[in-house]
């Protein structure tokens, strides 16, 4: 699969060579370096260092380290809904 990007966006990094911003979203890391925040979505890990959340997925494993599964932890009803 080819992507192709038709506009260039600026990416600024800090002088560890981190990514601090890219295009309008900047980067949040923690003390372990990794990231934390990309603009509103929120990055959170597990004991081994894999990542366990992103925004409201929740990322599951396998015994093998592997990716399985990768599932939305809650949704914000429409407005049609809420009429009903």
């Amino acid at each position: 699969m080819m992507i192709m990007c038709t506009t260039e966006v600026p990416i600024q990094h800090d002088f560890d060579g981190k990514v601090r911003r890219i295009g309008n979203v900047f980067i949040n890391y923690d003390r372990a370096g990794k990231i934390k925040r990309a603009g509103s979505v929120y990055i959170s890990y597990d004991r081994f260092g894999r990542l366990s959340q992103v925004g409201g997925l929740r990322v599951t494993y396998n015994r093998w380290g592997e990716i399985v599964n990768i599932c939305l932890l809650y949704t914000s009803p429409s407005p049609r809904d809420r009429q009903k």
